[in-house]
């Protein structure tokens, strides 16, 4: 799986999820397709999920982290900083209702995307 953080201006993007957990706020990320590469596969879930296009050549590895059994595997990319005029407009989808920007620590309902959103405002800010 894989979770891209999106760092727009001084914030970072997040969006509120339809399903799973439905009106729980994530960071934007989905499973890899078939021959697909990591980098392709969160630049393309940014797009499904927030209607966001940034270029996959630009991602790089952020962090890398499992589940307590070490039965599920999370490739977190960091991609390149755009603006909020760069978004354009949202649409609410089948996956995510929202998007938001914030500026510090929120509460996330996944786990390992609170610890990951955590440690990009210590490092970032």
């Amino acid at each position: 799986m894989v979770v891209t953080l999106v760092p727009v201006d001084q914030g970072i993007l997040i969006v509120k999820r339809s399903s799973p957990r439905d009106n729980g706020w994530a960071l934007p990320g989905g499973y890899l397709e078939v021959g697909e590469t990591w980098k392709a596969a969160g630049a393309r879930e940014v797009k499904e999920e927030a209607g966001i296009i940034i270029n996959p050549l630009n991602v790089t590895p952020f962090d890398v982290r499992s589940t307590v059994k070490g039965e599920f595997l999370l490739i977190f990319g960091l991609a390149e900083r755009i603006s909020a005029d760069q978004m354009g407009a949202f649409h609410p989808n089948r996956e995510t209702l929202e998007r938001k920007i914030i500026t510090e620590p929120t509460d996330l309902v996944f786990p390992l995307h609170q610890e990951v959103l955590n440690r990009y405002f210590q490092v970032f800010s």
